[in-house]
């Protein structure tokens, strides 16, 4: 059995759905997690490369070894936003997906992370700090569902460059 990233199934399903219509070919990931292993295995049959950029060495240890060959995954070393951006600006994508350091300043850079017709998904859209930030993009999935007394950080927008 395929393990499934950490988001809500339904963020899942509209995910793989986008990309299966899109078919990006050049992706980059902003974070890195079960996702790292399941987007690319999954549309293997067009995405090229995948790339991930992580600042959490826990994280890059335990998904490097078990990356599917058309993805690969670099440690940043630190927490170091400037690392941490420097590498992501090294190419353009087709697709990125936001789940990691700083996305506000990700989404600002997406017109130069992004090949014309690109598009981006912000994960976790629902905290209230991204309130602004999604009046720039479209809402897919609202967030901030209480849940036993705390918010399961969900939510999803798409920007399109």
């Amino acid at each position: 059995m395929t393990e499934l990233p950490m988001m809500a199934t339904k963020e899942i399903e509209i995910i793989d759905k986008l990309l299966t219509e899109r078919q990006p070919k050049y992706c980059l990931e902003l974070g890195s997690g079960i996702s790292t292993l399941y987007f690319p295995r999954e549309h293997e049959t067009f995405i090229r490369y995948w790339r991930a950029i992580e600042h959490n060495g826990h994280w890059y240890k335990s998904l490097r070894l078990r990356l599917p060959d058309n993805a690969d995954i670099l440690w940043t070393r630190d927490d170091s936003e400037e690392t941490y951006f420097k590498e992501a600006l090294l190419y353009k994508y087709d697709f990125v997906l936001i789940d990691g350091l700083d996305r506000s300043r990700a989404i600002k850079m997406l017109p130069e992370l992004l090949y014309r017709g690109g598009f981006a998904l912000l994960h976790d859209s629902g905290r209230k700090e991204y309130e602004e930030i999604n009046k720039q993009g479209k809402v897919l999935i609202e967030g901030e569902e209480p849940y036993k007394g705390y918010y399961k950080h969900r939510g999803l927008t798409l920007f399109e460059n």
